[in-house]
């Protein structure tokens, strides 16, 4: 059968949401605008996204976008640890939480999540673990550092379940 590719965009915008009812009705009529054109048969088209999502302005440069196993969408910046969850249905932030307490910096950039583990990536090789956090919490984390960033400058990371293993 026919595989079909569905794109939802994630762009950035300088105002913020206001979290209201207006707004909590507002996206609601998204994901149901979402359901509607992912069920559309006669949208084949993989030229152009089906939904476009306006983030807020902290959220300009996505540098990672991992799915846990559960279907919510987990992306961070590109310079500090702070984990963002995206209700990619309804276009909104759901939750945040920091690594560290303050919040790691570094240049971030894949995210992947294996399990209950996240991690997150630097170019240069230093990788984090740690579980998801509360929103508006701080998490601890395992810092490994993979002495390959020296050779190699990172850009993608995801989890083989069935190897066990993170591939960059």
């Amino acid at each position: 059968t026919a595989r079909r590719l569905f794109l939802v965009a994630l762009a950035a915008c300088s105002s913020p949401r206001a979290d209201s009812r207006a707004d909590s009705v507002a996206a609601e009529q998204r994901a149901a605008r979402l359901e509607a054109a992912i069920a559309d048969s006669s949208n084949d088209s993989t030229d152009t996204p089906i939904a476009l999502w306006k983030m807020p302005d902290r959220l300009r440069e996505i540098s990672g976008l991992a799915l846990t196993a559960d279907g919510r969408l987990l992306t961070h910046g590109d310079e500090r640890a702070r984990i963002f969850e995206i209700d990619y249905r309804r276009g909104r932030i759901t939750r945040e939480f920091d690594v560290g307490k303050p919040a790691l910096h570094g240049d971030f950039d894949p995210i992947a999540v294996a399990g209950d583990s996240v991690y997150l990536l630097e170019s240069d090789g230093i990788l984090y673990s740690f579980r998801q956090g509360a929103n508006g919490k701080s998490v601890d984390y395992a810092k490994v550092d993979t002495d390959l960033g020296a050779r190699c400058e990172f850009e993608s990371m995801t989890y083989d379940s069935r190897i066990h293993a993170l591939l960059l």
